[in-house]
């Protein structure tokens, strides 16, 4: 499949898209908890994605390998079922969506062998290349041995990798009761030879890559790149040389954050429209955007959240919490939509110190 590839105007006008209320998460405070580890387990767990239920996923850090962990606030932290280091397999689980349908990769042998994998709490850990449709047909007996799922949107579609196939894009669809299993390949370019790590998928089916060279009139140029699976059209975001990190669901249809090292900024992108935030002297990295244009990420070694072209720590949004003192927030990992229509933003999780130790947060807004 070949995609068709053009590059969006980059408007002037430094503008943020209009996504919502003035009254954002500048003013939304939080309540800020440690993510509990699992029963009987020590060590540090690393979150990578969070739904608006507050559901978070990411991997747990035991001695000789990694165990994918699902934390719901009503009832704790678990390993998910059919991972274990010692004669068995470990991994990471890397996304959630709202049904609570997580997905990941399996590694064995040190990551030598992997395998994507999704859970749900109907049936339970499943291997995605080995699901049937009504035909009995899987993505396996398509061609696309997976071993990597990355994201899972609304829809239950899924971005998947096959060492032999690339990038695509996994979808089960019912008709009239009939079942149907496709794959559909996604063009893409490798990010520091890591294929797939930072692409995203939005319930619009578009697919974000950090980077895409083209070449054309004016020489060859580096953006960040957003395909649409049903136009089959690559299109090139944010500033010369950027890289794109977060993928929401509004826009074009897509709201695009990301960094860029020379001048060093923070830039959301989408539509016809750009903002680029200048930070002169500080390293700045977004991690995740929601549909409110609210961006989450790192900025001077301090989690920090980006909301309607202001930029806050998220520590001095906690102040009021008990404890909040002996925190220290390093990395915020990812940010949902509000959990209601009362509330500004969603949750946030990331990574930091409670009492010097290294633990991952929560944060619920109030």
């Amino acid at each position: 499949m070949n995609a068709r590839l053009f590059a969006v105007n980059l408007a002037a006008v430094l503008a943020l898209i209009a996504v919502g209320s003035a009254a954002r998460a500048g003013a939304q405070k939080y309540t800020l908890a440690a993510i509990p580890n699992a029963a009987g387990l020590s060590g540090t767990c690393n979150p990578y994605a969070v739904n608006d239920r507050g559901q978070t996923v990411g991997s747990f850090a035991v001695f000789g390998g990694e165990l994918p962990f699902l934390y719901d606030p009503s009832a704790g932290t678990r390993i998910l079922p059919g991972f274990a280091v010692n004669g068995g397999a470990d991994g990471k689980a890397l996304s959630i969506n709202h049904a609570g349908e997580v997905v990941g990769v399996m590694e064995f042998l040190g990551g030598i062998y992997n395998i994507g994998f999704i859970w749900d709490s109907v049936n339970g850990t499943r291997q995605i290349d080995q699901i049937g449709d009504s035909n009995g047909v899987t993505a396996a007996s398509l061609g696309w041995s997976i071993d990597f799922a990355w994201q899972i949107n609304t829809q239950g579609d899924i971005l998947v990798h096959s060492a032999a196939n690339g990038i695509g894009l996994w979808r089960m669809t019912t008709v009239g009761g009939v079942s149907t299993v496709s794959v559909q390949p996604v063009p893409y370019s490798l990010d520091n030879g890591q294929v797939g790590w930072g692409t995203r998928l939005n319930d619009n089916g578009m697919v974000l890559f950090p980077g895409v060279t083209i070449t054309g009139t004016f020489g060859t140029r580096s953006f960040a790149g957003v395909w649409n699976s049903s136009t089959d059209v690559i299109a090139s975001v944010g500033p010369d040389g950027g890289v794109g990190i977060a993928l929401n669901n509004n826009g074009w249809p897509f709201q695009v954050a990301g960094w860029a090292d020379y001048p060093p900024m923070v830039w959301f992108s989408g539509n016809t429209s750009n903002l680029f935030i200048s930070i002169p002297g500080r390293t700045s990295y977004p991690t995740g955007v929601n549909d409110q244009g609210q961006a989450v990420g790192s900025s001077d070694g301090l989690a920090t959240i980006w909301d309607n072209s202001s930029q806050t720590y998220i520590g001095n949004l906690v102040g009021s919490v008990p404890h909040a003192k002996v925190w220290s927030l390093t990395s915020a990992n990812a940010i949902s939509n509000p959990p209601s229509a009362k509330l500004a933003s969603g949750f946030i999780v990331g990574v930091g110190t409670f009492n010097g130790v290294q633990n991952a947060w929560i944060a619920t807004p109030k």
